[in-house]
């Protein structure tokens, strides 16, 4: 009985035992899907964090706020009070992105502040129109560009300083020219305009502007002196860059015979 009864005693515990190791391996089997159920959601996270952020970066956004500063350096012996070109609100701005792309126009006087995304950009301000030839101070052309960058969320501000880009032409003659020749009159070419010449008559006092080339531009004066039926006539050519200023006196020769002397002064060109 007791060799049974211990045998008896022994089986249980040994089942008991093998029930809890059945038990401890299913626990680390279920301990192991637990750890990587929590590693795939944590690498789920992950990916959906790093997607999120790429997006953000691509679409990232900066501001520009724009100002203006003209200089004019031909004009300030003028009314200048009365100009609109030195009037910042007045001037045009567009922009332009690396590749080359309009992304906006507006007038400054609208608004000073655009949203863009971030990256390099180029800005221009211009007043006026950039033609051939005109007769008249509303003629002036006015331009000035600078690069910038925009940095997400952050402020830049873009300070454009618009300069002269075309050529200002002033015309005067003495009053001994009168006493000489009954009519006078210059037409002005350069080489944007050689098809329709500038008229620049006798009583005229308004300032001449021009489109120039930077280099090896020629305004071409084709003067004509009239007495009575006779015509006399007279060509000259100056070279001429932007932002000059020439200024054009007429005059008898000193021998009296009649004829013409120039005067021209240079604006400073300043890069």
């Amino acid at each position: 009985m007791i060799g049974n009864e211990l045998i008896m005693r022994f089986v249980p515990t040994f089942l008991n035992m093998t029930r809890m190791k059945k038990r401890f391996r299913n626990l680390l089997r279920w301990k192991n899907t637990c750890v990587f159920l929590s590693l795939l959601g944590t690498f789920l996270y992950s990916t959906s964090c790093s997607d999120d952020k790429d997006l953000s970066t691509g679409s990232a956004k900066g501001l520009a706020v724009f100002d203006v500063k003209t200089e004019s350096t031909f004009t300030r012996s003028t009314e200048s009070s009365e100009k609109g070109f030195l009037d910042p609100a007045e001037y045009t701005i567009q922009i332009w992105d690396a590749e080359g792309k309009l992304v906006n126009t507006f007038l400054l006087g609208d608004e000073n502040e655009v949203e863009l995304e971030a990256g390099t950009y180029n800005a221009s301000a211009t007043w006026g129109e950039d033609i051939a030839a005109g007769l008249g101070e509303e003629f002036i052309y006015m331009e000035g560009s600078k690069d910038f960058t925009i940095e997400e969320e952050k402020t830049t501000d873009i300070r454009l300083n618009p300069i002269p880009g075309n050529v200002k032409v002033v015309v005067s003659y003495s009053e001994e020219l009168d006493e000489v020749y009954t009519d006078y009159y210059i037409n002005m070419t350069t080489s944007h305009n050689k098809n329709n010449p500038l008229l620049y008559e006798k009583e005229e006092t308004r300032p001449a502007f021009f489109k120039a080339n930077a280099q090896n531009e020629q305004l071409t004066l084709g003067m004509i002196f009239k007495v009575n039926d006779e015509e006399y006539s007279y060509d000259k050519s100056i070279e001429i860059a932007p932002r000059d200023s020439v200024s054009l006196l007429f005059k008898l020769a000193p021998d009296e015979g009649g004829g013409e002397n120039l005067v021209r002064s240079q604006g400073k060109n300043l890069k």
